[in-house]
């Protein structure tokens, strides 16, 4: 439980301990999806709102840079259905940057695993998870989840304990992000022979399941 210290327009420092832990004293904090400020104002909550849809934008320019590239390839400017670029991506294995940088690191963490990067022994970075029954948390098409069950889906036999992560930083880090991945992946994905192997099936998931 995390627990801290907002005082909302009152000047005196009062401090309070928790089973003898003394909280800390912050100027704002979010609850249920807002971002309270100690003086009640909007602007904290704005300015995180803002930076959020700002990094979103930056994803956005790089695709569409991607998208024109699609065109070019074939030289086809002319057609305008909807899904015309989004098929000329699929024939040419483009997929979209953030996908490629999450089969990047899935494919990392596979060499790691099958201790293939002497620097980065698996037995000190990686615990197994106990086998238990597979929670899988229900997915929507162009819709990332930040259901809290999403960390504890286990669905092969290969997976990982996801390290605790009480900071935002350390959420977004290598192996939290990517642990959280690989346990979403089958057991003929991350059995995979090699690691040309494991990126082709990352590649055409349909086709390994």
């Amino acid at each position: 439980m995390k627990c801290y210290i907002l005082s909302v327009r009152n000047k005196s420092q009062h401090y309070y301990s928790l089973d003898d832990t003394m909280l800390q004293r912050v100027s704002s904090n979010p609850y249920l999806g807002v971002e309270f400020s100690e003086d009640l104002r909007w602007s904290t909550h704005i300015s995180k709102i803002s930076k959020k849809a700002s990094s979103t934008l930056d994803i956005d320019r790089l695709d569409r840079v991607q998208r024109r590239c699609a065109r070019f390839i074939p030289g086809d400017y002319k057609s305008r259905s909807p899904s015309c670029v989004t098929q000329m991506l699929v024939e040419h294995n483009l997929l979209p940057l953030q996908e490629r940088r999450k089969h990047l690191r899935l494919a990392f963490l596979f060499k790691v695993v099958e201790g293939s990067v002497p620097a980065i022994p698996p037995e000190d970075y990686l615990i197994p998870q106990r086998p238990k029954r597979a929670v899988r948390v229900r997915t929507f098409k162009d819709h990332i989840t930040s259901n809290i069950f999403d960390s504890q889906v286990t669905n092969n036999s290969r997976c990982f304990r996801v390290p605790p992560s009480k900071s935002e930083p350390y959420r977004h880090s290598f192996f939290v992000r990517t642990i959280i991945d690989w346990n979403h992946l089958e057991d003929d994905i991350v059995d995979a022979p090699s690691t040309e192997a494991f990126r082709e099936c990352l590649a055409n998931i349909q086709s390994c399941s």
